[in-house]
């Protein structure tokens, strides 16, 4: 564990790893996953200005590669594939869950072990930070009052923070929940500071000063038909100085007879941006349909001690709908939707190639099952935007046997200038095969294959070879299901 972690919260991991000499009750759960992924960097590379053709910054060398030519430059420079590299990623996550310390405590830890080799193990994310405490806290779980002390993380309508400090939520009525929390702030989904090395290495304008989170929710259910809720929240300097985000958040859902209305809200109060606003009716089955109609406005966030948001990013307005139909027996299901979005004014693209501002997305997915655990599943899916464009195909079948299952995938995908597939299109095929053993032990393994097909000249290959192993067991029961007296649960 880092130096910095709060002493409450070393206490709490201590006292979880140390239940296995209390009669009270524990849980741990342990997942191995070992991965094998090729990579294939690129390099920069050039080529002189006279073995090129074409006209602008954009040109064409020799043997195919897009290049860039800047006034004046003897040079032209590009980026090139290299050779291919692999990693093999390993990681071991223990979750662990002991109460009966005293009436209502809990102690609750999720652990995560970390190693890489290959080739391109360096380069594998957090490769070289060995172990790590994604979570460690105490909980005092008293009726209508709940306390938490440790890192732990909060799920809100503004995403998932994770922070060294304390959560403290009251139940006053049976309709309304009151919560606050605060405490050393944490990169999500890092469990790092923003002044940790590996943020500085990403971020050339870092902050400077680490941070603490605050933050207050309210949630009401005053009909069961209605229920809402609203959160505060603000990330400030440790000295004070400086305001890193703050944020308001709020969401309701009222049932309408058969239907229901939902929506939610995500406002930055430090710019006076709306990031997410949505509302969202789900009608009644319609003609053996159950359909959907929803309408978003996005703009895109960023805390202010990143550099990022200063390039103004555009948002856009959107509207999506969406049905479900399965027959009677659900054994054939169908899934549709569609959206269609327009992006406000952008100042980026070249005149020559202006940015399109408006943009479409289509899917359908359709599934089989059968009375002997055969299922098939195909899907189509496409996504066009003012940057890029992708399209997706999949087609699947899977056969469960008792305890077990195998199934075969084929996939194939296009992706247009976002990541330059381009002219080509990548065919993959996957196998999986999975067992639930004795003694709550599950293993799983999984094979994916991926083809540049029609890769034209000085194109990136993006050939790659993937395979999982993961292998799960657990250790003691749930709780709240363990064996009384006389034989009953």
């Amino acid at each position: 564990m880092k130096p910095g972690v709060s002493a409450p919260l070393g206490a709490a991991l201590l006292l979880a790893l140390a239940m296995p000499a209390s009669p009270q009750g524990m849980r741990i759960t342990g997942v191995s996953t070992a991965q094998y992924i090729d990579m294939r960097p690129v390099v920069l590379d050039s080529v002189p200005v006279g073995q090129v053709t074409g006209n602008g910054v954009f040109k064409v060398s020799a043997d195919g590669h897009a290049v860039e030519c800047t006034e004046g430059d003897a040079w032209c420079r590009y980026l090139r594939p290299a050779a291919v590299i692999s990693a093999v990623p390993l990681i071991q996550d223990v979750e662990v869950s002991a109460w009966g310390l005293a009436t209502g405590l809990r102690a609750y830890a999720q652990l995560r072990f970390r190693a890489a080799e290959g080739d391109a193990a360096r380069f594998w994310p957090s490769a070289d930070q060995a172990f790590e405490a994604m979570a460690a806290y105490l909980e005092l779980d008293r009726g209508s009052v709940l306390a938490r002390i440790g890192r732990q993380w909060k799920t809100s309508g503004l995403g998932f923070y994770n922070f060294d400090g304390a959560t403290l939520s009251l139940q006053p009525r049976s309709w309304l929940t009151l919560e606050g929390f605060g405490g050393r702030s944490l990169v999500r989904g890092l469990n790092q500071s923003v002044v940790s090395p590996a943020i500085a290495a990403v971020e050339p304008w870092s902050a400077n000063d680490p941070d603490w989170l605050m933050g207050a929710e309210i949630r009401v259910r005053p009909s069961p038909r209605l229920s809402a809720g609203a959160l505060y929240q603000r990330d400030i300097r440790s000295d004070a100085a400086g305001l890193y985000s703050e944020r308001v958040a709020a969401d309701a859902r009222l049932r309408l007879g058969r239907g229901t209305l939902s929506g939610n809200l995500q406002t930055d109060l430090a710019t006076g941006d709306v990031n997410d606003a949505r509302l969202r009716l789900e009608l009644p089955r319609l003609l053996g349909f159950l359909p959907t109609l929803e309408a978003r406005h996005y703009q895109p966030y960023f805390e202010l001690w990143t550099i990022w948001g200063a390039f103004a990013p555009v948002g856009y307005d959107e509207a999506t709908a969406s049905a479900y139909w399965t027959d009677p027996s659900d054994r054939v299901s169908l899934h549709l939707s569609g959206g269609r979005r327009q992006y406000g004014p952008a100042t980026g693209g070249m005149a020559s190639l202006p940015l399109r501002n408006d943009g479409w997305r289509a899917c359908a997915d359709a599934t089989i099952r059968s009375g002997a655990g055969w299922t098939v599943n195909g899907g189509y899916a496409a996504d066009v935007g003012f940057g890029a464009a992708r399209t997706d195909q999949l087609l699947g079948v899977r056969r469960q046997f008792g305890a077990g299952y195998a199934g075969l995938t084929g996939m194939a995908f296009q992706t247009l200038d976002e990541f330059q597939v381009d002219k080509g299109r990548v065919l993959g095929a996957s196998a999986d095969v999975g067992m639930k053993l004795p003694a709550s032990v599950r293993i799983d393994a999984s094979l994916q294959a991926y083809r540049h097909a029609e890769r034209y000249s000085g194109g990136i290959d993006w050939n790659q070879l993937r395979g999982l192993i993961r292998f799960e067991w657990t250790i003691g029961p749930e709780p709240g299901r363990g064996r009384l007296p006389g034989g009953a649960r």
